[in-house]
């Protein structure tokens, strides 16, 4: 099961990085910004590669995997970001989201 986070974007709760990565990015550059791994809704999908375009939020969530290294020719490159997206060979995740209202702050 995968989580899809629609709150807008000073909502959307995000995810640190490992511990050893934050320290690495934090030795080079102590006012880096970049402590969180990128969001699949925020990030990852308008960020997606061209071979994507017409897929989904939806899709993506369900039959993609993150991976930090290209593996095999069916990887693709998310642009803007040093990972891959990978199609799952099995069954697909089951999507679950909150429920938002636009119209409630």
């Amino acid at each position: 099961m995968r989580f899809a986070d629609l709150q807008p974007p000073s909502q959307a709760e995000r995810v640190l990085k490992p511990v050893r990565e934050i320290s690495q990015l934090l030795k080079h550059n102590p006012d880096t910004q970049y402590i969180f791994l990128p969001h699949w809704v925020l990030d990852v999908y308008p960020a997606r590669p061209d071979e994507l375009e017409d897929v989904s939020l939806h899709e993506l969530l369900g039959w993609y995997e993150r991976e930090r290294l290209k593996t095999g020719n069916e990887s693709l490159q998310v642009k803007g970001f040093h990972m891959h997206l990978r199609r799952r060979t099995a069954k697909p995740y089951i999507i679950t989201h909150k429920v938002t209202n636009p119209q409630q702050s």
